[in-house]
């Protein structure tokens, strides 16, 4: 009986430590799953629009590597969405009406938890562009009340299916507006694949007096809509002036279109102002001063203006039509100072000759030598010689055509093609002051084809023995660029001289010399009522602080009986360009742990640097540490190290992550480079299991040697 009492022990006891065991290998094992479980793995993300907003009820499918749809789910009011797969390859599509679908490709492992957070496929934000585009690339404009303003926009269907599009328009009352096309009014357009231009036009009384809102809404299988702001011309001040002599232009297809252009500072103070040319798409402007100096900004010191062309550059697709550019002069801190609203119309070519010029009306003193640059375009579809004359001129003023300093009267030009030439004009020393026209005629020897030119002259009396004058006396330029000034020195005395150039002030350390056809002089003789063309160049040190300086130069006689002065005025910007280079571009790290790199920052501009600091962007629930956080100044050409530890969740699912860094300042920015690093899972759960079930084995190998021995 005691012995079969040992044995009942014996088993019971033998059954409780197989429990036991059972109990143990499913808790070690089940901790070894939640890191790698088995089975299928979950997928969810979050569908947004182009401004970041959610959406809702987007059509989510899964279809498998061989064709078929394996899920379907639908995005809820947070534009989230989550379902499971099998493991394997998915295609999942992103389907709603009034939205271009879009498409992802995904692997899926195994992992399948409750939270989502620990789900092996986070597809992050997927964003869905709307079928339905609206553009345009001038939201805002000036306009004198009780006249006409366009605004250019583009209508387009993303998709492969055609809309049936609607316009309506809303805006203050009383105010009138229609959308037009290149002829007529549009309500209603049937749009396929690809993009439409039209224009909106805007009305505006002649009582309106403050800033408006226009809305235009374009209707199909969903509604986008754009709003204008018009800006009556009562609503700012006129200080700066702007003007024109030609507000509208006719020119054929293919050409350069060219205004003159007055600016002006009718106020007390001194002002820098940006010019701005908005023209339609693909249109391209530049603003040239009178020396051909292509200029973004002008300084100008009260009462002063400046004489500039405006060329506005159609591009070769452009369509026949009338078209708006309007040009709008604005201060530093972005106050429109005023505008000037153009108006080009586009047509044909025709078979024909055209005479054009740059500059049509100038100033000038009596004796000084005037260059007009002409261009003749043969527009017909044969060579031609054409013969070129002065049809008419003031008495005993002389005229003469040149072409590489060769007199001319007559060029053999292509057809299709155009030649330019210089037509030389001196006044007498005597002429009486007064404004004055020279009427020049080019003519096809055939007698076909001709054309004339108007070129307007206000000439005024002669102030000194010796002049220097200057094309442009103040210049805006980028701190680490030359400048030239073109000069002309001119002899208005009785007999030859021998003149002397120099600088009388300048900046410290600018380095400035008086070039001829690129040789440095520094003095020259020079005959009664001659003048001479020369350049003022000046090179300011590689590192210069902003602001405005003044350069005096003086053309004086060597007897010193005769000298003039002149000042030119520079206005230097800063010049900022930040350049970003990581120590490293791959990292490799286990999950849970730090990664840590540094970020060197240099100025490369010329002006320093203020208030840099470095932006990342890291995945989802990733932390990251930059030291320091921001460094006040960067000199020029010089470099600052940051020290960046980004942090990886113990969650991070392994795989490869990107971690963007850029450097910013308050004056540039860096390009965005992209740091790789690979999260690797950790092996310490797998060896904590098997260390376990052998510490498990031991104390049952001891419990069953106890039992037995009992």
């Amino acid at each position: 009986i005691a012995r079969a009492g040992e044995v009942m022990i014996y088993k019971r006891n033998r059954k409780l430590a197989l429990i036991l065991i059972s109990l143990v290998l499913a808790s070690t094992l089940g901790a070894m799953a939640l890191a790698q479980p088995a089975g299928s793995g979950n997928v969810h993300g979050t569908v947004l629009d182009k401004d970041r907003d959610t959406i809702e009820d987007v059509k989510v499918m899964a279809y498998s590597s061989s064709g078929g749809l394996e899920a379907t789910e639908y995005t809820d009011a947070d534009g989230y969405f989550r379902f499971a797969l099998y493991v394997g390859r998915y295609t999942v599509y992103f389907e709603k009406t009034g939205y271009v679908t879009e498409q992802a490709s995904i692997d899926v492992p195994t992992g399948y938890f409750m939270e989502d957070k620990n789900d092996p496929v986070k597809m992050g934000d997927i964003i869905l562009q709307q079928n339905l585009g609206l553009t345009a690339s001038v939201l805002s404009r000036v306009v004198t009340p009780g006249e006409a303003v366009g605004f250019p926009f583009t209508v387009s269907i993303a998709g492969d299916e055609p809309e049936d599009l609607e316009f309506s328009v809303s805006g203050p009352e009383g105010w009138d507006t229609r959308v037009l096309d290149s002829s007529s009014e549009v309500r209603r357009v049937l749009l396929s694949s690809g993009s439409l231009s039209l224009t909106l036009e805007v009305s505006v009384p002649e009582t309106a007096n403050e800033t408006e809102t226009v809305s235009l809404t374009v209707h199909g299988s969903m509604n986008n809509t754009l709003e204008f702001t018009v800006i009556p011309s009562q609503a700012f001040q006129h200080d700066i002036e702007m003007s024109t002599s030609y507000p509208s232009v006719s020119e054929e297809l293919g050409r350069t279109i060219s205004f003159p252009l007055a600016v002006s500072n009718e106020g007390d103070a001194d002002e820098t102002i940006d010019l701005i040319g908005l023209v339609p798409d693909g249109w391209s402007t530049r603003f040239i001063t009178s020396g051909g100096m292509e200029i973004l900004s002008l300084f100008l010191e009260s009462g002063d203006s400046e004489a500039l062309t405006l060329e506005v550059e159609p591009p070769e697709d452009a369509s026949v039509g009338e078209y708006l550019v309007e040009i709008q002069a604005v201060s530093g801190d972005g106050e429109l100072r005023d505008y000037l609203g153009l108006r080009v119309s586009l047509s044909e070519a025709e078979g024909e000759v055209e005479l054009l010029s740059a500059y049509t009306d100038v100033t000038v003193e009596a004796g000084n030598v005037l260059e007009y640059p002409l261009t003749i375009w043969n527009k017909g579809d044969d060579d031609e010689l054409f013969l070129i004359t002065v049809l008419s001129a003031p008495d005993d003023w002389e005229t003469v055509f040149k072409s590489n300093d060769i007199e001319i009267s007559s060029l053999l030009i292509s057809a299709g093609s155009s030649t330019g030439l210089d037509f030389e004009v001196t006044p007498p020393d005597d002429y009486e002051p007064g404004s004055y026209n020279v009427v020049v005629t080019v003519e096809s020897e055939t007698g076909g084809m001709a054309d004339t030119l108007v070129l307007g002259i206000d000439l005024e009396e002669a102030s000194s023995d010796v002049e220097i004058v200057s094309t442009f006396t103040d210049v805006t330029v980028e701190a680490g660029n030359a400048i030239a000034y073109p000069l002309r020195i001119r002899n208005n005395g009785e007999g030859a001289s021998q003149l002397t150039m120099s600088v009388v002030s300048a900046p410290s350390n600018w380095d400035a010399k008086f070039t001829s056809d690129g040789v440095e002089i520094s003095s020259f003789n020079i005959d009664a009522g001659e003048s001479l063309n020369l350049k003022l160049e000046v090179e300011p040190p590689s590192i210069v602080e902003t602001g405005d300086y003044s350069i005096v130069i003086r053309a004086e006689s060597t007897d010193g009986k005769t000298s003039e002065n002149i000042e030119l005025m520079a206005t230097v910007m800063g010049s900022y360009e930040v350049e970003l280079e990581l120590s490293t571009l791959y990292e490799t790290t286990t999950i849970g742990q730090s990664v840590e790199f540094t970020v060197e920052v240099t100025n490369q501009g010329n002006s320093p640097l203020t208030s840099v600091y470095i932006e990342t962007a890291i995945p989802a629930d990733w932390e990251i540490a930059i030291t320091p956080s921001q460094v006040s100044t960067i000199a020029p050409m010089a470099s600052t190290t940051f020290t960046l530890v980004v942090e990886t969740p113990s969650d991070t699912v392994a795989g490869d992550y990107l971690v963007m860094v850029q450097a910013l300042s308050d004056r540039a920015e860096s390009e965005e480079i992209d740091l790789r690093v690979t999260a690797q899972a950790s092996t310490s759960w797998g060896f904590l299991g098997i260390g376990l079930a052998i510490v498990v084995v031991i104390g049952l190998g001891i419990m069953f040697t106890r039992f037995k021995r009992r």
